[in-house]
């Protein structure tokens, strides 16, 4: 068994620009599905909101991420438009579970 995961599901979440890049918090983290202000989300971004005063709006689609199970390593939430297109591109990037 790989150490690093794919975890690919379908699910809410909320897309954040900030200054390293765009971030993906999934709404089950936040616990809410509506349009949630910028504030909120202080604890879950490695970087800083470009708009202080701005909300975001909740969105449905694929999340995909590689995680270490019974570890907290983990690389940060990516959306993507199709469960294929996660699969595709974690294995692209992290390799596939057949590649031990």
């Amino acid at each position: 068994m790989a150490f690093m995961q794919k975890q690919v599901y379908f699910g809410g979440y909320f897309k954040i620009e900030t200054n390293q890049g765009t971030e993906i918090v999934p709404a089950d983290v936040i616990g809410r599905t509506m349009g949630t202000h910028v504030e909120a989300f202080d604890n879950y971004l490695e970087g800083k909101p470009f708009d202080d005063d701005e909300v975001i709006e909740y969105k449905e689609g694929w999340l995909g991420r590689m995680s270490a199970p019974g570890y907290m390593d983990c690389t940060a939430w990516a959306a993507y438009a199709s469960e294929a297109e996660a699969i595709a591109e974690l294995e692209e990037y992290f390799g596939s579970d057949d590649d031990e």
